[in-house]
């Protein structure tokens, strides 16, 4: 393969230097006609062997440069001259993510704030049709700033990697590639979700999800997701799920979007961290006047399982003159019925996600349902507050079960649930607190006598439930959240509104870029708020949609001011349209946030002046 020179030319393209090596070559390269520096991509001739390549190319090309983010590397131009197919785009000197992490894990946050920009834009590029197919680290490109950015929608395939296609139908790289790209079926949003798993994975304990490996057998067959902690024991538990979620092999199974899985991540990450004062979630208003916002995602919680048995199977093994039996964590006890013995295993329930588990059992002799009551910490949160297993069966229903007592904690309880893989019939009861959820779920006999006596007993042994340290939460909306978002609403509403106006009425472009800057301010100091602010396990995804909004919208005004600055009428276009789309979206989630019963009310301002 020819190495072009410094001074030679590729079109109106004058090669600098070779920055990049590969399937093509990576230039850093000048436009002559408006004397531009650009990354000039090259593909040459004798790397493509399909026919159909050039056509892709230059169709994908055009498609590229449609797509107008502030995360998004930009395209000037795509075509195919004597040295080959090119690729002319927006040059990135931060180099990539995975100069980045050279083997190690990033800051858990870092890894987080660097991927939200890059989940916003794969989620905007799926709304316009255009599925990425190769998310990876090398295509994420970091400018002057550090600034994240999206490279190569599928245009120019690495073809010094592994091809998963000879068609290029499926154009992934090995270990990043979801399982129905490898197996060259069609491919969707779902796609680069489970990819964009696969770099959180990766930032997260700076190693690859799998070890790379050759041959089509051993590409296709299915392999156990490996568990982020035993690699990198520092990171919460409750990610474990998220990962898992992200990686299904159905991408039905999977998230819907990339910001839901960053949103989820986030929530996750949460776990670990400290409380916070009232005052510290001051910027957090600031942000929601952007329009509207709530997504719900993930999170965590205590989690109780119990396998209910028929009240005449418990008498038979129990004597009722002796004491119950008593279990605990260290945050978390409770009492089951005399007879019964603690166990020392993992989880007895099915999609629970139990963490430190306690596992009791009823006594010999009770054999109508298989025993167990286990106790511990799931990662579960939303206005249901099911873990994630079980929530998809409340789907159907939108309205919240009563509310009952487990000891002191307001619950909601559930019935007519099926617990994974068994199929049997379970009741679960979910409680918010400040360590998380704590659930009681009891697996139930078939048969309708039976189980009405095992539902009985786990009401029962429901009541029994204490924490031995934090509190619990009342069920539904956070008053204080709801008084924080009333007040810096309002706040943010008057910032915003006035920075509009100093853009609209801007008569140059430093006056414009000094405008935008003051916005994306705003929208930074609301970011910084929304990651310190504790609320309940119900209102935990709502915070975390609008953290991950917050930091659209500050990337999207930054963007603004730079575009405005440097006098890029294309660049400014691209962050308008960003920017109006951050506006939507919080309104979506203003929305949202309504129907977990939030009363936020504010003005509408005009548009982002174009």
């Amino acid at each position: 393969m020819e190495v072009l020179k410094r001074g030679d030319r590729v079109g109106v393209y004058e090669i600098v230097e070779v920055i990049g090596y590969g399937g093509s070559i990576v230039y850093h390269a000048v436009d002559t006609h408006l004397e531009r520096n650009v990354a000039l991509k090259v593909v040459y001739p004798q790397t493509v062997v399909d026919p159909s390549y050039a056509e892709r190319f230059r169709r994908e090309g055009k498609t590229h440069s449609k797509l107008n983010h502030p995360n998004i590397v930009r395209v000037f131009a795509a075509d195919k001259g004597e040295h080959g197919l090119w690729i002319a785009m927006e040059l990135m000197p931060g180099g990539t993510l995975r100069s980045k992490l050279r083997g190690q894990p990033l800051d858990p946050r870092e890894a987080l704030d660097l991927l939200a920009p890059i989940a916003d834009a794969l989620d905007y590029a799926h709304r316009r049709g255009s599925i990425h197919r190769d998310v990876k680290p090398e295509n994420v490109l970091l400018d002057d700033r550090g600034i994240p950015h999206l490279s190569d929608f599928g245009i120019v395939k690495n073809l010094g990697e592994p091809s998963l296609t000879k068609t290029g139908r499926g154009l992934g790289t090995e270990g990043y590639a979801s399982p129905e790209q490898e197996k060259g079926e069609r491919v969707g949003p779902e796609s680069d979700v489970y990819s964009l798993t696969v770099v959180l994975f990766e930032c997260l304990v700076g190693g690859r999800l799998f070890p790379p490996v050759t041959g089509e057998r051993t590409r296709r067959r299915k392999r156990l997701i490996p568990r982020a902690r035993n690699r990198n024991p520092a990171l919460p538990a409750a990610i474990e799920p998220v990962l898992q979620k992200g990686l299904s092999e159905a991408p039905k199974s999977r998230y819907r979007s990339a910001g839901a899985l960053i949103a989820a991540a986030g929530e996750a990450l949460d776990d670990s961290e400290p409380g916070e004062s009232q005052d510290e979630v001051n910027w957090m208003y600031q942000w929601l006047r952007h329009r509207r916002g709530a997504v719900l995602a993930s999170g965590a919680g205590c989690l109780i399982v119990l396998f209910g048995l028929a009240a005449g199977v418990i008498a038979r093994g129990s004597d009722s003159s002796a004491s119950p039996v008593s279990a605990a964590t260290d945050n978390l006890a409770i009492e089951a019925p005399p007879g019964w013995r603690r166990q020392q295993r993992e989880e007895a329930v099915l999609g629970l996600g139990v963490k430190t588990p306690i596992v009791l059992e009823p006594p010999p002799g009770a054999d109508a349902v298989p025993p167990a009551v286990t106790a511990g910490v799931s990662a579960a949160s939303g206005p249901s507050l099911l873990p994630t297993a079980y929530g998809h069966q409340r789907a159907a229903n939108e309205q919240l079960p009563g509310s009952v007592h487990l000891g002191d904690l307001q619950a909601y309880r559930y019935t007519g649930l099926r617990e994974p893989g068994s199929r049997l019939p379970a009741m679960i009861y979910v409680s918010p607190t400040t360590l998380g959820v704590v659930t009681v779920a009891c697996r139930l006999p078939s048969g309708t006598e039976e189980a009405r006596a095992a539902a009985r007993l786990c009401d029962e042994i429901a009541g029994t439930v204490r924490l031995r340290e934090g509190r619990g939460y009342r069920l539904g909306p956070s008053a204080g959240f709801a008084r924080v978002l009333r007040k810096r609403l309002s706040k943010l509403s008057r910032r915003r509104d006035k920075a509009l106006s100093r853009l609209r009425s801007a008569g140059d472009g430093s006056a414009q870029a000094a405008a935008a800057e003051s916005l994306a301010d705003a929208f930074r100091e609301a970011g910084s708020g929304l990651k310190r602010v504790r609320v309940s396990p119900q209102s935990k995804p709502a915070r975390q949609a609008l953290l991950t909004s917050v930091q659209a919208a500050g990337s999207a005004y930054g963007s603004l001011a730079v575009a405005a600055r440097e006098e890029d009428a294309g660049r400014y276009a691209a962050a308008t349209e960003a920017a109006e789309f951050a506006e939507d979206s919080s309104a979506r989630n203003l929305r949202a946030l309504g129907a977990l019963g939030y009363q936020v009310k504010t003005k509408q301002s005009g548009e982002v002046p174009s």
